[in-house]
């Protein structure tokens, strides 16, 4: 069986709403009428008995328009009075031969139903003014009139259900349709995403409701749907680019030794191949850790790390790389500094940037390394500085892009993740990084880490 669509339920269950509200506040209405009419008689009645028992009292022949012969109709009030002395004998008024002569409770209200029609009856002693008991009256009241009424309030209220029913079910359709109308737009937007289109976005309205927070969700959602489908396509773009250039100089230093008797030529064939091979290697390796992004936080092992030794272990390392291009490497580390880390990533992120320094920086030139400590912060400062080619400042924002090399006239170094590698496990050990840059003099990269307690 096909299930009802959203609107239809939406639609049936306000319709039901409704027309429940309504039955209760009908059923409480006609109770409220009817209530209000029975007291109007028992009032009327009451009030009718009253006065003509003092009329009586006063002269009873004065009284006696008050009383009908058998064969006369109702007062206009619908009511008559009949008079009894007080053993019970009728004595004027019209007899009543379908209920007893008198009642054993007067001044009590009864209601006797008489060939299908309601009436009411009080039987009430009438008394001179000096307290004699004359005899007692009895006032009879027909509630035929208010019983129709009723009837006629209970029949409007019913014929008044055919057209609220129909309100109300076009009403829910409109409510429904309203309300569901930005979901439609989102499924529509979501379609046309689906089908390749991922600029697409849902026209927000400033609603605060949960519809414009699902659609504020949605487009947010499909910006980074988007962000991450042009960065993985410019990673394809710009990876298969740079790995074709170690692996072609592979296949060419493969072909040499295979084309050669000479065994120098075998040594430096395979001297470059094993270069390019720990090229890629690195590549694979940082590429992996980005492409983990924040979820590698979880996989790290921090512990407390002497900042001094580790930076002194790396310059160490790369001292015979910097002496390649006469640059020397100048340390100024405080003492004692000690921060939470995963050694493994920060050793390398730390190498990353010393070789950025001095694949740019200039013959015979300097690199100085210097750590501070910033008690007020709570935070450590590493500044690595170079006297080299520098960055030019439109090339500036985008260095911690993946594959972006601001020397894009150069080739050979590098697959320009190195930046980006930096930036994320500082992110990730909760730090920032900056960069100061004058093309042709230099470039400072600063990082700010936290201390360890």
């Amino acid at each position: 069986m096909k299930r009802l669509s959203l609107r239809a339920r939406l639609t049936i269950w306000y319709t039901v709403v409704m027309m429940f509200f309504f039955t209760i506040s009908g059923i409480v209405i006609l109770e409220i009428t009817k209530t209000t009419l029975t007291r109007q008689d028992v009032e009327k009645i009451t009030r009718s008995a009253t006065h003509v028992a003092y009329r009586i009292a006063v002269s009873q022949e004065r009284a006696r328009k008050f009383f009908r012969p058998a064969d006369e109709e109702l007062l206009p009030d619908n009511l008559f009075h009949v008079l009894y002395n007080m053993d019970g004998r009728w004595l004027d008024g019209r007899q009543l031969l379908w209920v007893d002569a008198v009642s054993e409770e007067p001044e009590r209200i009864r209601t006797v139903v008489h060939d299908g029609q309601p009436w009411l009856f009080l039987d009430k002693i009438v008394r001179t003014r000096s307290g004699a008991q004359i005899g007692r009256l009895r006032t009879v009241m027909s509630v035929a009139p208010t019983q129709k009424a009723m009837d006629q309030v209970i029949r409007a209220w019913l014929f008044s259900l055919v057209p609220c029913l129909a309100l109300s079910v076009l009403g829910g359709l409109l409510i429904a349709g309203r309300a569901l109308k930005p979901i439609r737009t989102i499924t529509r937007t979501a379609r046309e995403i689906g089908h390749g289109d991922l600029s697409k976005r849902i026209a927000l309205t400033g609603s605060q409701d949960e519809v414009g927070e699902l659609a504020l969700a949605f487009n947010t959602m499909a910006d980074n749907l988007e962000d991450a489908f042009e960065r993985e396509k410019q990673f394809s773009s710009d990876a298969s680019h740079e790995m074709r250039t170690p692996i072609a100089v592979i296949m060419a230093s493969a072909e040499d030794a295979v084309q050669s008797d000479h065994l120098d030529t075998y040594r430096q064939a395979t001297g470059v191949i094993l270069e390019k091979s720990r090229q890629m290697q690195r590549m694979l390796s940082q590429l992996l850790i980005l492409a983990r992004g924040n979820e590698q936080a979880g996989a790290m092992e921090r512990e407390p790390i002497s900042l001094s030794t580790v930076i002194a272990d790396i310059v160490a390392e790369t001292t015979e790389q910097a002496a390649k291009k006469q640059i020397f490497i100048h340390t100024d580390l405080a003492a004692d500094i000690t921060i939470h880390a995963d050694l493994l990533l920060f050793t390398r992120m730390l190498i990353n940037l010393l070789d950025n320094a001095i694949h740019y920086g200039r013959p015979g030139g300097q690199i100085h390394i210097r750590t501070q400590k910033i008690p007020t912060e709570n935070r450590v400062e590493i500044a690595i500085a170079d006297d080299g080619m520098g960055i030019d400042p439109a090339d500036l924002p985008h260095i911690f892009d993946r594959f972006y090399r601001a020397d894009k006239v150069r080739s050979g170094a590098g697959a320009g993740l190195g930046l980006s590698f930096v930036d994320l496990i500082v992110r990730l050990h909760n730090g920032k990084i900056r960069v100061e840059s004058t093309p042709g003099k230099g470039s400072t990269f600063t990082l700010a880490l936290p201390m360890a307690y």
